[in-house]
């Protein structure tokens, strides 16, 4: 064991072609011996939401982490999922030591993953303050395989027309290669939640199944036999956003992806998000991207469409 350095999910580094990083919402970090604490760069925008999750996982050696303050030791095929606003410190590590970061954001990977099950199931694992899984040769392989392709698809094919299609197209086959792996060991090893913990499963699971018809919390307290207030509490203290913010965010996930990849007016998107009217949307969109429906459909290159 040799030397400390410190990664956080708020930070990351940028050496050369170990790095890529994705629209502020998907860093991809190969770490080893001589990895530069000096070069630690904060990326813009990157880990400024409470919704972050971090994937840590050894390809060759040993070492230490911290996460909040509480040690975890690492060898060879150790996976490591870190969620919300945990930091990661790397304490010792050994000569041969080689690692694989991922951090994301966990509204990007929802608009990634639309299959609903899924999205349960990352729910459960994102209110854990972490989870280490040891994977076999094989599983390490195919992770490092598909982190190696996404890696080289942000860094590679920026000048594609396709560009974003290939980077959703590969997060989608990385995250189901690893969500595969995670569901088994969660089959084998059940994770044990608390009742506050399952009480923002049981919210999070009812959102993804209500969300365009029902955007008041009043809606999701009644269906879980607690007070709009009690469950606000609760959820702000597990993940840092307020229950309306899990609302409005998951609308935002649907309202920007209607945008990108359908033809629809936007009068249409806003009636089957359930918003009372096309202005009434078009401010809702506004006070969180900063600009109109329609002007984020142009930025996106998407058809131009009536409205």
């Amino acid at each position: 064991m040799e030397k400390e350095m410190y990664l956080g999910q708020k930070d990351i580094v940028e050496q050369g072609n170990s790095f890529a990083s994705y629209e502020n919402v998907l860093g991809m970090l190969e770490v080893d011996k001589n990895f530069s604490p000096e070069n630690i760069k904060k990326v813009e925008n990157l880990g400024k939401e409470t919704d972050m999750i971090t994937l840590f996982w050894l390809e060759q050696g040993s070492c230490s982490l911290s996460i909040n303050n509480k040690l975890i030791a690492m060898e060879t095929h150790t996976c490591c999922f870190v969620s919300s606003l945990s930091d990661l410190q790397i304490n010792t590590y050994t000569s041969d030591f080689n690692a694989r970061v991922l951090i994301v954001k966990k509204s990007f990977m929802d608009e990634c993953l639309p299959n609903k099950n899924i999205r349960s199931f990352y729910n459960r694992l994102f209110i854990k303050l972490w989870i280490k899984i040891t994977l076999t040769q094989e599983e390490s392989e195919l992770i490092n395989q598909s982190f190696h392709i996404l890696k080289h698809k942000i860094n590679e094919q920026k000048d594609s027309s396709f560009y974003k299609e290939f980077i959703y197209v590969s997060f989608k086959s990385f995250m189901f290669d690893l969500t595969h792996i995670l569901n088994s060991r969660e089959e084998n090893n059940t994770l044990t939640f608390s009742r506050k913990e399952e009480l923002f499963i049981q919210f999070m699971d009812l959102l993804l199944e209500h969300y365009k018809e029902e955007h008041e919390v009043g809606f999701y307290a009644e269906k879980l036999f607690v007070s709009p207030q009690y469950l606000t509490l609760i959820i702000k203290k597990l993940t840092g956003k307020t229950t309306n913010k899990w609302i409005d965010d998951t609308l935002l996930m649907e309202a920007r992806k209607l945008l990108k990849t359908t033809q629809e007016p936007v009068q249409q998107i806003a009636y089957r998000l359930n918003f009372s009217d096309q202005s009434t949307f078009g401010k809702f969109f506004k006070k969180y991207l900063g600009m109109s429906p329609l002007e984020y459909r142009r930025l996106e290159h998407a058809p131009a469409v009536a409205i």
